[in-house]
């Protein structure tokens, strides 16, 4: 634990946004990048998984600020600075990783393979899949919770009216309308979970089931 601290501290003066590595017994491999004011996970199962990037709910500056980012290769990349979290809170991270082998609760994550996206903040997700000014979402409070979805209550045409989303990968899925909600409060729930991992209390929710 020692040793990690020592890693953290060194890269932060030396190297920020050099890349660190860590991997464990079972094949989980977590990566971090170290800057000024905090540093940068990415926690994998292995090599070939995107994996969950870590993501600061607390943060309030530009959507828009970056930070280099630089590869083993010397190759420079820029990540948001929305992604950094506090320095002590990404050393725990990697002393609980070390410890259990898993990704550290607390810590706020994006799974980085799901198509659009999916956010997990405190062992909860958020599911959010956007096209045109329609966001469809689904809440859980754990990975086995079927979920809840967000529903339009002001909607009152014919349930059978679906819309469509294409997902990253190109695959095209639909879903009624009515499970539907403005973009605008979609943007405004999803900011509520993302500092708070709770589904947004002034929107209409139904159980998947």
């Amino acid at each position: 634990m020692e040793e990690i601290r020592r890693m953290f501290e060194q890269a932060q003066i030396d190297k920020p946004g050099h890349l660190l590595h860590f991997e464990h017994d079972d094949g989980m491999i977590p990566t971090g990048a170290v800057y000024s004011n905090g540093a940068f996970l990415l926690y994998q199962q292995d090599d070939n998984d995107a994996g969950f990037t870590s993501r600061n709910p607390d943060y309030r500056g530009p959507e828009d600020a970056v930070l280099p980012f630089i590869l083993d290769n010397g190759q420079r990349d820029e990540i948001p600075t929305l992604w950094v979290i506090p320095f002590q809170e990404a050393i725990h991270a990697v002393e609980y990783f070390f410890q259990t082998g898993e990704k550290a609760p607390w810590v706020c994550w994006h799974d980085d393979f799901f198509p659009q996206e999916r956010i997990e903040q405190k062992g909860k997700l958020l599911t959010v899949l956007s096209s045109g000014d329609r966001v469809w979402m689904l809440y859980q409070q754990s990975k086995d919770d079927p979920g809840e979805i967000a529903f339009d209550p002001q909607y009152a045409d014919a349930e059978e009216i679906l819309y469509e989303f294409i997902l990253d990968n190109g695959q095209r899925i639909s879903y009624p309308l009515s499970q539907t909600i403005a973009k605008e409060e979609a943007s405004r729930a999803r900011t509520y979970f993302f500092r708070t991992g709770e589904k947004a209390p002034w929107i209409s929710w139904r159980h998947k089931t």
